[in-house]
């Protein structure tokens, strides 16, 4: 008998308004507005966050690859001064030593020309794939 009388009791009660934060009722069923949303700006000041993380993140990458590229020149470096104790293993390091005014000349004329070639790349591409104007 309780048991009807709460489902009838169910059936009679009036029906719950639900009421957003600013206190007006929530559209009801095929009313306009209904899946319009207030503005929630905290989705995107989370994702700036990300954003300013994972920038830090890259530039302590880049640090990371130099230092791990300058140690490896260093290892190689000290291997070859190693192989200047025996005089037929040596051959390679003294003549890397008397080649070494000439090896600094080509690099001097190499790294302009790459420099210039990444650029003309660059301006190419950025016209190329219409980039705006440069």
């Amino acid at each position: 008998m309780n048991l009807i009388c709460l489902s009838v009791g169910m059936l009679v009660q009036e029906p719950v308004v639900n009421v957003t934060e600013a206190g007006s009722p929530i559209p009801q069923r095929g009313e306009p507005g209904r899946w319009a949303l207030p503005d929630d700006p905290s989705g995107m000041e989370a994702l700036a966050a990300l954003y300013r993380s994972l920038e830090g993140l890259r530039t302590n990458r880049t640090v990371f690859a130099m230092l791990v590229c300058a140690s490896l020149i260093a290892l190689i470096g000290r291997l070859l001064a190693m192989c200047t104790f025996q005089p037929r293993l040596a051959i390679i390091p003294m003549t890397l030593w008397l080649a070494a005014g000439e090896i600094v000349q080509l690099v001097l004329v190499l790294v302009p020309m790459a420099m210039m070639w990444a650029m003309m790349m660059t301006l190419t591409a950025v016209r190329t794939l219409g980039g705006g104007d440069l």
